[in-house]
């Protein structure tokens, strides 16, 4: 599991193996605090790609996070 953090958002990335091909889905979540002060999250999950590595996985995860939050914080999102 890697964490990070990415302006001002906090990436949680993992990856589950897929029992049919052996091959390592990646996971992540992301996690910030809204103007109120409350926390908010957002997961990604069910993503296409299959890693022969847990940790190629992983490291998808947190690009396709980061990509994510480069879209929300530009309000393209």
């Amino acid at each position: 599991m890697a964490y990070r953090i990415y302006l001002e958002h906090r990436i949680v990335s993992s990856a589950s193996k897929d029992e049919i091909t052996q091959q390592w889905i990646p996971i992540a979540s992301i996690s910030w605090f809204k103007a109120n002060g409350r926390r908010d999250v957002h997961f990604l999950t069910n993503s296409l790609a299959l890693f022969e590595t847990f940790r190629e996985a992983e490291h998808y995860a947190v690009d396709r996070a980061k990509a994510w939050i480069d879209l929300k914080v530009s309000g393209l999102d």
